[in-house]
């Protein structure tokens, strides 16, 4: 009735439509928050008339598939401390964008990811706020050399360029700290020296480094990450061993280093005098340092580790991820003594035995991947009904024998994909019948006989 609202949150609101320039919103020239994410306003442009809330210090229009240029009007907005306009179908031009770094001046957090900025130039960004904060640029068709001058604002804690795969540049390589905690360069063309990165930034927590352009020394300094906690350096070209100390950072909750050029086998577990166990690698002779209790996902996928799955991962309490697929692994599963598990990924490797029975007890299991290994025996298929979480399961191309006795009465509510490809099975799995959820079934390559049902 008055019109002096100061704060309006519609996140998620099930709005639809278009947001017209007479729409009554704009007449709340009080507002100084205003959210309208996770809206549908499709094909609605983002209007000029969003310039007039001068008191505005916080806005945020992102995933709302709002559509068209971002109207250089938001650079009126010069009380912003929070700016978030992230979707895919807006455009940002280099006018605009000049604008908005040269009167945003009180700027903190900006989150632009998925704008197209294709034809921005990115000396645009060189005047950006000292005061920032956060700069979320991921997947905005970004091309040509990024300034340095951005790693430098001394309150900078969040940067995301990924998924730029054009964008080019290097890391300074001058003696000094930064606070950032958080850093996404995968995807991008921008050169990385390992050695300044690890010197330089002492505060990171989470390092995204997928598909990089590393120069110099490759993983060395890692003694600098002290307060690491996800690690990404998957879809480089790094070979040799693992540098396994990297399970010494004491933060350090899940590291990937997927499709790689790895080779060698995983340390295993040796017992002092005093009982205290710890890591040894044999083939280099050395200490690598106590069990990863802490680890919560370690992706390994798609190198070239050869030896045994070692046991001591079977008995970390906090893990909840294991993917070791297409590796060239050959020897039994372990059991498994925690439950904490929600993926397991041992696919594409040489791995014989049976399973083993304390995977039937991973209840949190949502995703179980054995196919392609050389796992035998006969599994009654009722074993799996605990598994009520389930959403994959494959267990295609083994040597295994399924039955599938006792599960008339089994529900599988979550399952999506079932593979049982090679699973020398005699009858159809009518049970089907209580996944109504399925999307994608494969039972090629067995011998079931009759009727297929309705």
């Amino acid at each position: 009735m008055t019109g002096r609202v100061i704060s309006l949150n519609l996140h998620f609101g099930g709005l639809q439509g278009s947001i017209h320039s007479n729409n009554s919103l704009f007449f709340l020239r009080h507002l100084r928050r205003l959210d309208l994410s996770r809206n549908d306003f499709r094909g609605s442009p983002i209007s000029s008339q969003f310039g007039g809330f001068v008191n505005m210090t916080h806005l945020d229009l992102s995933d709302s598939n709002f559509s068209g240029p971002i109207p250089s009007e938001i650079s009126h907005l010069s009380n912003l401390v929070s700016l978030n306009l992230s979707q895919a179908a807006v455009t940002l031009d280099t006018l605009s964008l000049n604008r908005i770094v040269q009167n945003l001046t009180n700027l903190r957090e900006l989150d632009l990811a998925a704008v197209d900025m294709s034809s921005v130039v990115p000396d645009s960004f060189n005047n950006l706020s000292s005061s920032l904060t956060t700069l979320i640029l991921f997947h905005c068709h970004l091309q040509g050399k990024f300034p340095q001058s951005i790693f430098h604002p001394p309150n900078l804690r969040q940067v995301n360029l990924g998924s730029n795969y054009n964008l080019t540049g290097y890391f300074p390589k001058s003696n000094w700290s930064s606070p950032l905690e958080s850093l996404d360069l995968s995807h991008t063309r921008i050169s990385v020296d390992w050695h300044h990165l690890t010197r330089n930034f002492r505060s990171l927590r989470y390092l995204f480094l997928r598909n990089c352009t590393f120069v110099g020394s490759y993983l060395v300094s890692l003694g600098n990450l002290t307060q690491i906690m996800l690690l990404d350096l998957s879809y480089n070209s790094f070979g040799g061993h693992i540098p396994w100390s990297l399970l010494n950072l004491e933060r350090l909750k899940d590291l990937d280093l997927s499709s790689n050029n790895f080779v060698g086998q995983f340390p295993e577990v040796v017992r002092n005098s005093t009982g205290i166990s710890s890591l040894y690698e044999f083939s280099k002779g050395q200490l690598v340092g106590p069990i990863p209790r802490h680890l919560t996902k370690l992706t390994l996928y798609n190198n070239s580790l050869n030896g045994t799955v070692p046991s001591w991962l079977g008995s970390l309490p906090s893990l909840e991820e294991l993917n070791l697929g297409r590796n060239q692994l050959s020897s039994n599963i372990f059991e498994f003594q925690s439950r904490s598990l929600s993926q397991l990924d041992l696919s594409y490797n040489k791995l014989h035995g049976l399973i083993p029975r304390s995977i039937y007890e991973l209840v949190n299991l949502g995703w179980l991947d054995l196919s392609s290994n050389d796992l035998s025996g006969t599994v009654e298929f009722e074993k799996f009904s605990k598994l009520q979480s389930l959403v994959r399961l494959n267990l295609s191309c083994n040597h295994l024998s399924l039955s599938f006795n006792y599960l008339s009465n089994s529900t599988w509510l979550e399952l999506r994909t079932l593979d049982l490809s090679f699973c020398n099975i005699s009858e159809f799995p009518y049970f089907l019948r209580a996944s109504p959820n399925l999307e994608a079934l494969y039972l090629s390559h067995n011998r079931i006989q009759g009727d297929l049902p309705k």
